[in-house]
């Protein structure tokens, strides 16, 4: 199995014309799904892998990075094959409004944690960038989960290491370093459903605080 995801990724950009179209209206006007995602999601590293460390951020990883990641904001438009399962780890951002918001009754969570807000990936009135990223929330997205996100628009915060899910307590650290933001619109399954046809969207629109919502 890691053989084939690693000679079908070296290969990530794919041609556009070979499928079926995604709703544009729809992906552009509908609220952007955020979520968090680990690096083996994506093929990084030297050659033969399909995107180079720099190309990532992988000199920049650090608590709170949001920046867009070079291989994807150079791409728009692009149709690309993500990897999940196995040890690639999708997760969703479930119950997170009160959690994260910048003040009590703001209702913006999701966008607070996309912006790196205070205790968020910033630092907070304590100096800490990570008060409340630990015991978050979440929920594991397979195959079914994203596949109902097809023609939705995705705005993904990447970590550099593995994410691990608490299935007892439902939850996930996520004080973790970050290698930056991605954004998609997803397409359907791709290599017999192991892996994720996404096209690479501008996270300058896509995970903008008014465009971000929590949970698909």
């Amino acid at each position: 199995m890691a053989s084939s995801f690693r000679s079908h990724l070296t290969a990530l950009v794919v041609s556009i014309a070979a499928l079926a179209p995604v709703d544009a209206a729809r992906a552009q006007t509908a609220a952007s799904v955020a979520i968090v995602i680990d690096s083996a999601v994506l093929d990084i590293g030297p050659l033969p892998h399909a995107i180079a460390p720099d190309a990532a951020n992988a000199s920049l990883a650090a608590v709170g990075v949001r920046e867009p990641l070079p291989f994807f904001a150079q791409r728009l438009g692009h149709v690309v094959s993500l990897r999940f399962g196995e040890d690639a780890h999708w997760l969703s951002l479930d119950a997170v409004a009160n959690l994260w918001e910048s003040s009590s009754g703001a209702g913006d969570g999701v966008a607070n944690f996309v912006e790196a807000g205070p205790g968020v990936g910033s630092p907070d009135d304590t100096g800490s960038r990570t008060t409340r990223l630990q015991s978050v929330p979440t929920v594991p997205l397979g195959a079914n989960a994203l596949l109902r996100l097809v023609g939705r628009r995705v705005c993904a915060v990447v970590y550099r290491d593995a994410l691990a899910h608490d299935e007892a307590a439902q939850s996930a650290d996520l004080s973790g370093p970050t290698l930056g933001v991605i954004a998609f619109t997803v397409t359907g399954l791709d290599n017999g459903g192991a892996a994720l046809l996404v096209t690479i969207e501008d996270t300058g629109s896509a995970c903008a605080p008014a465009a971000v919502a929590g949970a698909p």
